[in-house]
Formats: structure tokens, sequence, C-alpha cells
């Protein structure tokens, strides 16, 4: 085992000049790489001691008398700060701000309503009783477990605890377990809302027609219309604004781009930077609920609950309708996968499935009349062999019935003798012969 003190010596300006404060050198094991550690003292006893002390800390840490000095020390440190150690560790990473501030919310929610103080008071037990008592979504409880599961594992890594005490608690299944259901809105009642809509009318038309989040479509500016491109009307989502971070461009209805640029004809300043529905945007809590009142629409029934998603909702349903490919659909509504798009948001129940059935082709009496038409095919076609071959028959019987009178002819004409009679078929030769 090594242990001993030194002061270290650096240069300057040619001479070697010692520090003022001690520092140490041990190795616990033979052959084990020294490790150095600050003492911070000038003076060499309590340097002495210090080092001491240390050496004697790691083999009671090793022998597992105690707990690691990071573990110790964690222990005894309030967990709000240690979720602020974490944040600032997730702040480093260079993460998505909002995913940071959610991520944390949701931790100190859970530490502050269950009342955990210090690590040791953390378990499964309590946060399962907790989580149970929500009422919110599966998908929600499903974020606030995943989100304290991360943070107990960093605690890990960084050597703070000794194992994740929520390691073999299982995920809340979200399969099947929504809470909220959305609907799309019907024809009639999208005419209603817009009746009653005033100077939001233009808003809620561009969320239906394009499929834009509340968000984005809040935050779309100026700038990110190309209302007379060539290629045709279009919004650009940019990255920053875009739940996935992005950017993607939505084309845009002819007639919504039309009303777009009456509406920018009216308007005294349209700067670039400006958000285009500024002062007009339906605010996000209440006023969505107060049209539809207003409109005789129900927020809520038995087919779902209309909220602001409910407009994509609408769109891709309205899309089905129209004939809009799954693709394209997918593409414009932003959605990473398309079986998000036929599952999630398309609103079976506002499909008119009567009608789409209609348009299969009947088969049925077009079956009947192909067998019809064969059978009779294959009628003509038999009486016809038939015909043929009684003729053949006929012309058969006629033949033998010939050669059965050529053949009685010849026979009268054979001699007596037993010798054939002479014909004209005979050679020249035969002829004499007889003669």
């Amino acid at each position: 085992m090594i242990e001993y003190i030194f002061k270290p010596s650096r240069r300057v300006r040619g001479k070697r000049v010692l520090s003022r404060l001690y520092s140490g050198r041990y190795s616990l094991e033979k052959g084990q790489k020294p490790l150095t550690v600050t003492l911070d003292t000038p003076d060499e006893g309590v340097a002495r001691k210090r080092l001491r002390d240390l050496i004697v800390e790691r083999q009671r840490e090793e022998e597992g008398l105690i707990a690691p000095r990071m573990e110790r020390k964690a222990a005894s440190t309030d967990l709000p700060e240690l979720v602020n150690q974490y944040e600032t560790n997730l702040m480093s990473q260079g993460l998505n701000a909002k995913h940071v501030k959610d991520t944390l919310r949701r931790i100190r929610s859970i530490v502050t309503e269950i009342g955990w103080r210090r690590l040791k008071e953390m378990g499964p037990h309590s946060f399962s009783i907790w989580l149970a008592a929500r009422t919110c979504s599966a998908k929600t409880k499903r974020e606030y477990q995943i989100s304290l599961r991360a943070f107990l594992n960093w605690l890990v890594k960084m050597e703070m605890l000794p194992r994740n005490p929520l390691a073999h608690l299982e995920l809340p299944e979200i399969k099947g377990r929504m809470v909220r259901v959305r609907r799309a809105l019907s024809p009639d009642e999208i005419r209603r809302l817009l009746a009653v809509a005033g100077e939001r009318r233009l808003p809620y038309l561009f969320l239906l027609y394009t499929g834009f989040r509340f968000n984005e479509a809040w935050g779309i500016q100026w700038a990110d219309l190309r209302l007379d491109d060539p290629t045709g009307p279009y919004a650009v989502v940019r990255a920053e604004k875009a739940k996935d971070k992005e950017a993607r461009s939505v084309p845009m209805h002819p007639s919504l781009a039309g009303e777009l640029r009456s509406y920018a004809d009216k308007r005294d300043s349209r700067d670039a930077d400006d958000r285009v529905f500024r002062g007009i945007f339906p605010a996000q809590k209440d006023t969505l609920g107060k049209d539809l009142a207003r409109a005789g629409i129900e927020k809520k029934n038995g087919q779902g609950v209309i909220d602001w998603h409910s407009f994509r909702k609408t769109w891709q349903t309205m899309g089905v309708r129209a004939g809009v490919s799954l693709r394209s659909a997918q593409a414009i509504l932003g959605h990473s996968t398309p079986e998000l798009t036929a599952n999630a948001y398309t609103d079976v129940a506002g499909l008119d499935l009567h009608q789409e059935v209609a348009k299969l082709p009947w088969l049925g009496a077009q079956a009947y009349a192909q067998i019809d038409a064969q059978k009779s095919a294959y009628s003509c076609a038999f009486s016809g062999f038939r015909a043929i071959l009684t003729q053949f028959v006929e012309a058969a019987q006629i033949i033998i019935a010939q050669q059965k009178s050529h053949l009685f002819e010849v026979a009268e004409m054979v001699d007596p003798t037993g010798l054939e009679p002479a014909t004209f078929s005979m050679s020249r030769k035969r002829s004499n012969q007889l003669s």
C-alpha cells in the first residue's frame, strides 16, 4: 500500500515553486495505480491525518461497512436540491427547453404531493398510491413515471444512489385506456360554429383546412405564408414551432388562400415577423367552449369531446371522405406513422360508411347473367357440333352402304373354277396369263 503527503511544485519563470497546500497520494492494494488527492491544508500534521482518514474511509467503503461518500452526501441533501442539479445536467446536454420544463414539472409535482424530503423516503409503495389516486389519463400517468424513473437512473449513474427503487415497477398500460376520446365536427356543426365565430372565423378555418396544431397556428407569421407561389399556396411550419422539431410545408385550400389575401389587404401593417392572427386568435382555454355553446354544439357526447385537437381530427375525417390518400394526410399532419393518422385521427363515426359500402360493384345479378350466357353459348355450340356429327354419321352410312353393294357385285362375278373375273384394273401381263 502507498501512502504519503507532498507539496506539488510547478515552474514559474524558470524556477520551481512549491505549492502552499499539501496533497496526498495513496493506493489500497499492491500494484494498484496510486490516486492523488488535494488535502487543502498547509499543516503537515493535519495533512497526514486527512490522508489517513481518507484511506480508512475508502477501506470501509470497499468492505461494505459504510456507503460511498457520494451516496452519503446525496442521502443528506434535500430532494429539491437534487432535482435542481438534475435540471442543470439536462440543460447542459442541449435538450429541448420545453421537454426539460415538462420533465422537471412532473418530478417536482411528485416530490411535493407525496411529501418526499430525502432519497431514503422514495419507494414504489408510496408512489403507486399517489399515481392511483390521480384522475389523469393512463398516458399522463405513464409520463409521470417515466420522468421520475429517468431522474432516479441519473442518480444511480452519478453514484448518488445504489439502485433505482422504481426499476421493477411496471409502467401503466395505455393501449385502449385513453380517457379523452376526441371527435370530429360534422359539416353542419362546422357551419354553425363559423356562423357565431365573428372575427375568429378565419382562425377556425385555418385550423380546419391546414390540420395545424393549436400552437403552430397561433404562432404562424406572415413570412410563413406562400399565398402566391406558382406551384400553389402553402404554409410553412418551422422546426422550432413543430412538435417533432421537423419543418414541413402544408398546401392550402385555394379558398382559404383567397380569404387570407383579403384579410391581408385589410391589415394596416403586415411585417414578415408579425403573427398572422394577432388579436383575433381564440384563447386556448375558454373561447372554443363558449363558441360551441353559442352554436348549440355539444362539447362532449357519447362519441367524444371537442377540443383544439379535434380540428386536426376533423381535417383527416374530411380528407377520408374526399379521397385524400393516407400518405398525403400523414405528411400534411406531420405524423411519424400512417397508423397514427388512420387510427387515432380518423373519426369513423363521422364517415358515411353506407355510402362507402355502396361504392362496391354489385356482382350478384351479373354473375347469374354470365352463367346463363355461358349456358346458352355452350348449348349453341353443342347443337352445332351435334348437327355436324349427324351429317358425318349420315355420310359414313352412305359410304358403308356403297362399299357393301360393291362387294356383292364382286362376289357375283367370281368364276366357279375359283378364278377371279377379269376387270379393267388388271395388268396386261396377268390378262395374258389367264388366256
